[in-house]
Order: C-alpha cells, then structure tokens, then sequence
C-alpha cells in the first residue's frame, strides 16, 4: 500500500513537471520509466486510478493527454459583495 502511494506521488509529480517544462502532456511510457514500473499496461492503470481520483486528467486512446487536473486559468474579473465586476480588455 505504502509503495503505491509512493508511486502515485512520483507519477503525480512528473506529470505536473513534464506540463510546466514542455506545455504538453506526456506519455505512459515517460510514466512507466518515471515510477519504474515494468510494463506499460501498469502505468496504464496507475494513470487510469489517479484519473479517477481526480489528480489527473486523462483521456484514453489520446496521444498525450495525461495532464495535471489543474490548469491555469484566465481572469477576466472578479467578484465583490455579489456583484461582478470584469476587467477591461486593452
């Protein structure tokens, strides 16, 4: 049990570095190489149980898409006393 958390931490930790480093996700080898698994179908079902816990997001039988969970948004406003108020584009 202690060692898949450890290997959920590792995967969770590349994958949020590989985004920030390259802006694009990688790959379940790059995975399986990162939390040395043996196989590929391993880290498969590493990625597919973090997806589920939402740490992650994955879309099967897309290239590169295991992402972080948390993206960046853009702040178009903002809200104060329930009222909201946009910031001016120019």
């Amino acid at each position: 049990m202690h060692n898949k958390k450890l290997r959920e931490r590792l995967a969770v930790t590349f994958i949020n570095e590989y985004y920030q480093k390259h802006r694009r996700g990688c790959s379940l080898r790059e995975i399986q190489q990162a939390v040395n698994y043996r196989s590929v179908s391993t880290a498969n079902t590493l990625i597919r149980d973090l997806s589920h816990k939402g740490l992650i997001t994955y879309h099967p039988r897309v290239t590169r898409s295991i992402v972080p969970a948390i993206a960046e948004i853009k702040v178009v406003g903002f809200i104060e006393n329930n009222k909201v108020f946009y910031k001016n584009e120019g």
